[in-house]
């Protein structure tokens, strides 16, 4: 098993955890990461398709069911998510700047 084998593997047996998230309040018309608005604890703040303190974004709904279709995204936490919903789920926004295009 390769590196990128292995990194892909990792990835599908991330587990999904839902935990509260503790932001502070702001306009959610102008919010960033750093000023981000209060989002409920089964939301997360998605300024996908940017990853930056001061990308604009907004709170969005953590998806409970997501499938198992494996089209590999690069969180805005760098790690490798099987999916944009497993990472959504996870409360992680996709990096746009990454993709895994089949040759």
């Amino acid at each position: 098993m390769n590196l990128l084998t292995a990194t892909f593997a990792r990835a599908i047996a991330i587990s999904v955890c839902l935990l509260p998230i503790t932001a502070i309040s702001a306009d959610p018309k102008t919010a960033t990461p750093e000023k981000a608005p209060t989002c409920k604890a089964t939301e997360y703040f998605n300024t996908a398709p940017v990853c930056s303190p001061n990308a604009p974004g907004k709170c969005e709904p953590k998806p409970t069911i997501c499938t198992k279709e494996y089209v590999p995204v690069v969180g805005c936490d760098q790690k490798t998510y099987s999916n944009k919903c497993v990472a959504a789920a996870a409360g992680v926004s996709v990096d746009g700047r990454w993709s895994f295009n089949a040759k």
